[in-house]
């Protein structure tokens, strides 16, 4: 949910700025600048939450969390020229809310170093520990590729795909997944050490 309501916030600027009416249908079903409210409101709502329920916030939420960190930051640096004051004002209040949460959670996974059962989440939750090692700057979503954008129908995509029920039984199969997902959780640790 965070996360898509993310990619709609980036994503309204840039439509609003470089959306023309040649574009296909799908550009023309992309957010406008004006939609931000529709956007920000139910975003502000989360974060709320998150700040009174804070204790609860596990190691997945909070790292959706700090995706919203890092990409609402480069948008108030990158646009804070072009932000009204009314949205920027929204957005650096969303950010310093998310970083009371942000700030908790990493006061709570320092809190365990003294036990090894949280050996594996210490290890992941350091891949979002610190931002600066994160993308400072997004590249610009190319709005004209959307002209090239082919829009098919239902039965189109099953033939091309093959039938959904079959995609979905597979996708809810986890014993089939290579890696499996005990395989897959073993290997997150692995990659923080490198």
């Amino acid at each position: 949910m965070i996360t898509l309501l993310l990619c709609l916030i980036v994503t309204i600027p840039l439509n609003g700025i470089l959306a023309s009416l040649g574009h296909t249908k799908v550009a023309s079903n992309l957010p406008k600048a004006k939609d931000i409210d529709d956007y920000l409101t139910p975003l502000e709502k989360i974060i709320e939450f998150c700040v009174k329920h804070k204790l609860y916030i596990d190691l997945n939420f909070e790292f959706g969390l700090f995706l919203v960190n890092v990409n609402l930051k480069n948008i108030v640096q990158a646009k804070a020229a072009e932000l009204q004051p009314k949205i920027k004002y929204r957005l650096e209040e969303l950010l310093m809310k998310n970083d009371v949460v942000n700030d908790y959670f990493h006061y709570m996974v320092k809190k365990t170093e003294e036990n090894s059962a949280y050996d594996q989440d210490r290890k992941i939750s350091r891949l979002f520990l610190n931002e600066t090692i994160w993308p400072r700057y997004m590249q610009k979503f190319n709005v004209m590729l959307l002209e090239k954008t082919k829009i098919y129908s239902k039965e189109q995509l099953e033939k091309i795909y093959g039938k959904w029920d079959t995609y979905e039984t597979n996708v809810n199969d986890y014993e089939k997944y290579r890696p499996s997902p005990d395989d897959s959780g073993e290997n997150v640790p692995i990659l923080t050490n490198t």
